[in-house]
């Protein structure tokens, strides 16, 4: 079957759904995709139902609600219908994998070699909040987070 015709099956091929399929494919399983370091090559994969099949992703996952995006709830894991759900951009930066860079163990904390002090930032609603990068010790550090992650998450 050829590509046009896959489309004409469904008709989605330019809809929110689709296109949230397809990237997530792409990011997992296309090395030249620019993702691909963060989840293929992670070991982040699509389930067999998903991988080929936008007619058993949309019967799982359902219509897009606007303002929600395609979000892994164990960010260690695979996309398939267990571990995906549609996300607002507040739950999407509560549920964050820890970065690779980040040597500290905790979101939003890292160590600045430059300084040799801890910097602490938060991300809501898609934008970065920098909370302070002159702290001393790494309990200090984490304390602000804390408190940050109060204000801003709860």
């Amino acid at each position: 079957m050829s590509i046009a015709r896959k489309h004409e099956f469904h008709g989605m091929h330019l809809s929110s759904e689709y296109i949230s399929w397809d990237s997530m494919k792409q990011r997992c399983h296309n090395k030249n995709s620019p993702s691909y370091h963060r989840y293929g090559a992670v070991g982040i994969t699509v389930c067999d139902r998903w991988r080929d099949s936008f007619k058993n992703f949309i019967e799982d996952m359902g219509k897009r609600p606007k303002g929600y995006t395609l979000d892994r709830i164990d960010g260690t894991k695979g996309y398939s219908i267990d571990n995906c759900r549609w996300a607002d951009w507040h739950t999407q930066s509560i549920n964050t994998r820890l970065q690779t860079r980040n040597k500290t163990g905790y979101k939003g904390v890292y160590f600045r070699e430059d300084t040799g002090k801890y910097s602490v930032k938060i991300t809501h609603y898609k934008k970065v909040i920098y909370i302070g990068n002159a702290y001393e010790d790494l309990e200090e550090a984490i304390s602000a987070r804390l408190m940050a992650e109060a204000v801003y998450w709860s």
